[in-house]
């Protein structure tokens, strides 16, 4: 009888345990953030090397100073269609309460399909490339994301 209280004692105990790491570590990757925008934009105008992006792009601030930009569309250069289907992590640290931080571009991770050649592109969300931003709530689940006080995203959240 004794076995069988101290084995279901453990138990409850472990059990108490696992459940606080759990939910501890989860709450760490809980987003301070998740928005979509759209990217449509044409790069070099008129000329030999233009570029045409429409995109869909979903941001994820995790708390723990992480996130991710999910990009997915299609491109075209020099008449060739492209499809865009690529990841890239960051980092992002406040620089003050006025909701200004950096965020840098750490990894981008390219899906099978993702066919777009990294000079079409572009180096505006590649590895090392570090934005100063400024993000404000507007309306309900919609911010305003800017670089340099420029205004540069109008992001939608659920």
């Amino acid at each position: 009888m004794k076995i069988k209280l101290l084995f279901g004692l453990g138990g409850v105990v472990l059990g108490s345990a696992l459940a606080i790491y759990f939910s501890h570590s989860w709450s760490r990757k809980q987003d301070v953030l998740a928005c979509t925008t759209e990217f449509n934009f044409t790069r070099n105008q008129g000329k030999t090397s233009e570029v045409r992006v429409n995109t869909v792009a979903q941001f994820y601030f995790h708390r723990n100073g992480t996130g991710v930009t999910t990009y997915k569309g299609a491109a075209s250069s020099r008449g060739q269609p492209m499809m865009i289907d690529r990841d890239v992590n960051f980092v992002w640290k406040p620089l003050s309460d006025a909701g200004a931080m950096t965020l840098t571009y750490t990894q981008t991770t390219r899906r099978h399909n993702d066919n777009t050649p990294d000079g079409v592109w572009g180096s505006f969300a590649q590895s090392g490339a570090r934005y100063y931003l400024t993000i404000s709530q507007v309306a309900p689940a919609v911010w305003l994301i800017q670089d340099r006080f420029y205004p540069t995203y109008i992001c939608r959240g659920e």
